[in-house]
């Protein structure tokens, strides 16, 4: 976290959760065992198609884990939201009068670990995700309360 011109700059960096990232690799490594077997052993073609397609989901939570970044900026009127694989991608911007909420909820669960999402609320609604994958919940509380203040300088006196 850091504050520069325009406002509250939070990243998120790519692989910060490694215990979700080698569990979900493991699993995805498993599931594609199981895809090969099938194949080896004369399986009707639907159902590698269907455990292939599951796969491909799998694969890009897998990169997503290790490769997924995403920077959110609050401040000057608006809330800046950019993610993509191994850098951020193009800014999305949600207004300062547009935000409704900035709140926490539970993103994934990896074993008996929940991980919180940060999500700007839009008055029309739509939902942006600003953060991703906090494990700690205060710390996603934290992060929220950052934005919301950055949104509104007012909302930490109320």
């Amino acid at each position: 976290m850091t504050r520069n011109r325009r406002g509250t700059e939070i990243v998120f960096p790519a692989g910060r959760n490694l215990g979700a990232a080698i569990g979900l690799t493991l699993f995805l490594l498993l599931w594609l065992g199981a895809i090969v077997a099938m194949i080896a052993l004369g399986a009707p073609l639907v159902f590698p198609i269907v455990f292939g397609l599951f796969a491909a989901l799998l694969v890009w939570a897998v990169l997503d884990q290790w490769l997924g970044v995403s920077r959110v900026t609050a401040g000057d009127g608006a809330v800046l939201v950019a993610s993509g694989l191994i850098t951020a991608g193009r800014e999305r911007r949600v207004a300062s009068p547009d935000v409704a909420e900035v709140a926490t909820r539970i993103g994934m669960q990896a074993g008996g670990t929940p991980y919180y999402d940060v999500v700007v609320v839009q008055r029309n609604g739509k939902k942006v995700i600003a953060g991703r994958g906090i494990r700690d919940k205060r710390e996603a509380e934290w992060v929220a309360g950052l934005i919301r203040e950055s949104v509104d300088p007012k909302a930490h006196d109320s």
